[in-house]
């Protein structure tokens, strides 16, 4: 089960570090990939839940054993 946390952490932190800069990034992404973003309600929606899963994979890596039900989901959330 090593395997799993290293890959699990790795995964969290990963995602954090991409996902995260795009909550301000907002503006910017309008104006150099036209049209510009109607809707933020999806742009935010969308980012706040790519964080949530990053929330999980960092609780999965603390015990894969214990969350191994949550394992496949991840899996199929990643691809």
């Amino acid at each position: 089960m090593r395997f799993a946390r290293i890959v699990f952490l790795f995964a969290g932190i990963y995602g954090f570090l991409v996902l995260t800069p795009i909550y301000f990034l907002e503006n910017r992404i309008g104006q150099q990939m036209p049209p510009p973003i109607t809707h933020p309600e999806y742009f935010y929606g969308f980012l706040g839940a790519g964080l949530a899963w990053q929330i999980l994979f960092l609780v999965l890596s603390t015990d894969p054993v214990k969350y191994r039900a949550m394992i496949l989901p991840s899996i199929v959330e990643k691809i």
